[in-house]
């Protein structure tokens, strides 16, 4: 949570996403957990990184805004292996808009959140898990992040009905703002 020097360029949320959920693939798999990515309507193919998706461009630092979906994917997984639930599945659905900007939604069908627990999932150190099990920082570091972007965190759960993480990223300003294979001057 210290502040850190990041350089900010154009990142497309897709890659980003899609790093993720390569980096969580083999636990995944191991649980019986199916990873579903959709960006505007349509489902892309995991194994197929030369698919081409339509661009959900924001500015920021491509590293933090991979950490906080690294977070958002690994407290899914966590939900569903410690539940046990049969038919485990993490879905992705990206909305690209270069007038409001990407919004991502991350979706389980695990064990969910209770109610009184809800609004305190992002204060730091909170968990709900077992001792040992959960430092409390996952969600904090999500929160903190995408609020760092300029953007909004909104989660929704019920118990027994999964978890939603609902990220809304700027969008790219319109001028003087550099490609991200040039840099940010």
């Amino acid at each position: 949570f210290t502040p850190r020097e990041t350089e900010s360029t154009r990142v497309d949320l897709v890659d980003v996403v899609r790093d993720g959920l390569a980096l969580v693939r083999h636990r995944s798999r191991g649980l019986n957990v199916e990873l579903r990515l959709t960006v505007d309507g349509s489902v892309l193919d995991l194994d197929d990184r030369g698919a081409s998706a339509s661009p959900c461009q924001t500015w920021g630092a491509r590293n933090e805004l991979g950490q906080a979906f690294l977070n958002l994917f690994g407290n899914a997984l966590d939900a569903l292996e410690e539940d046990g639930t049969e038919g485990g599945r993490i879905e992705v659905t990206l909305e690209c808009s270069s007038t409001s900007g990407p919004r991502a939604t991350v979706r389980d069908n695990g064990p969910g959140v209770a109610a009184e627990h809800l609004d305190r999932v992002t204060d730091l150190f909170f968990t709900t898990k077992e001792v040992g099990k959960g430092s409390g920082l996952g969600l904090a570091i999500v929160h903190r992040i995408v609020d760092a972007h300029g953007g909004q965190l909104a989660l929704s759960s019920a118990p027994g009905q999964g978890f939603t993480a609902k990220v809304q990223l700027p969008p790219v300003p319109s001028l003087g703002v550099p490609d991200a294979d040039q840099g940010a001057r």
